[in-house]
């Protein structure tokens, strides 16, 4: 792809996510749907007498983007094994949650009811009240409203931001670091508040005014984010490329310059991904040869690459040093300064139910 990302067809195996899926052709899904749900990886397994070996890159994009702009707190929380993507999604949580709180409050206050009609109002809590009441209908009904009509929009907006609250606090670690995820690559390849907002509203299921309030957090907590950003542009309004970790150019349309830092991360990913297939391939061959030369039946086959994963079908019996061989190439970029840890899981029955190697 234009990213140096791979690409497959038939099947395209890197559109077989881990979600449960439901069946399209059902037409009673509604009533029916706890048993309907399926995964779709179920239907890939090892054969028998074999192993299926998944060896995935830990944030592998994320890591190039920190090791590109040197964000000192991102750097340090890698090196000390954090997991970016689950702070992120507490953070997001977290603000949310404080600041609509404070929102609530500010909706039942005399304050704003006496200026409920100011488009502006001095005091930030005030003014995002305003928003949030703008948002849940006081700015889509008509400009004049009776004062019993902005009594309902009041008890409705507070209503569903008690409900968010909940659903917030309530929301498990998985939701919550799959929020932080989207949030994390939609800041530092340019997506605007209102992607993510689109995200958390799958998610959670409830709908977010004001969603740029993380965003501010998440700046001032990696301040170094935004500089490189607008770095990468600056660079391609004047070149219209830009290199990846290996010095791969990799030209970038005049209309897309937000996409720049994406394909400066993705594309160093995806190579080191492509040098790593290799060699895993040359050992996996190596290996093969050997044990037919002694007449074992012992064999480890490479079977695909998706995304920032690589998938080993291994015999019963092959020793674990050799997946742990692949996982040290696999982690071997050849970067100074840059660790790109390898997480394995182990498949017995199918693609759908790993474990931990």
């Amino acid at each position: 792809t234009k990213t140096c990302r791979k690409s497959s067809s038939d099947i395209n195996i890197h559109n077989v996510g881990k979600r449960k899926m439901q069946d399209a052709d059902r037409d009673d899904k509604a009533e029916q749907f706890e048993n309907n749900e399926y995964v779709l990886r179920e239907c890939f397994g090892p054969r028998p007498g074999y192993r299926i070996y998944l060896l995935d890159y830990a944030n592998q994009e994320l890591r190039y983007f920190a090791w590109h702009c040197g964000d000192p707190q991102m750097v340090q929380w890698f090196a000390e094994g954090q997991d970016i993507h689950q702070w992120t999604g507490n953070m997001v949580v977290q603000v949310l949650t404080d600041k609509y709180k404070q929102i609530r409050e500010a909706l039942r206050s005399r304050v704003f009811w006496d200026n409920i009609d100011r488009r502006d109002l001095k005091e930030e809590v005030l003014n995002q009240a305003k928003r949030c009441y703008d948002f849940f209908g006081g700015a889509k009904v008509r400009q004049h409203l009776t004062d019993d009509e902005k009594h309902v929009i009041i008890n409705e907006s507070t209503a569903r931001l008690d409900r968010s609250i909940f659903l917030m606090e309530a929301s498990s670690d998985e939701i919550r670091r799959s929020i932080g995820k989207t949030q994390n690559f939609r800041i530092i390849y340019g997506g605007g508040a209102e992607k993510g907002a689109q995200v958390w509203r799958v998610e959670l299921g409830i709908e977010l005014p004001l969603p740029e309030l993380p965003d501010l957090v998440y700046h001032s907590t990696f301040p170094t984010v935004k500089p490189f950003q607008n770095e990468v542009v600056n660079e391609l309004r004047t070149t219209g490329r830009v290199y990846t970790a290996y010095g791969y150019p990799l030209p970038v349309h005049p209309e897309e310059l937000y996409a720049g830092v994406d394909y400066i991360c993705q594309g160093g990913a995806s190579q080191q991904c492509g040098l790593a297939l290799v060699r895993c391939y040359q050992y996996c061959v190596a290996y093969n040869v050997h044990q037919a030369s002694i007449g074992s039946s012992l064999r480890i086959y490479l079977l695909f690459e998706k995304h920032d994963e690589i998938a080993f079908e291994a015999s019963i019996g092959v020793p674990e040093y050799h997946i742990l061989n692949l996982r040290s190439i696999m982690e071997d970029n050849g970067l100074d300064g840059l660790v790109t840890p390898v997480d394995i899981e182990v498949c017995d029955t199918d693609w759908a139910h790993p474990v931990p190697f």
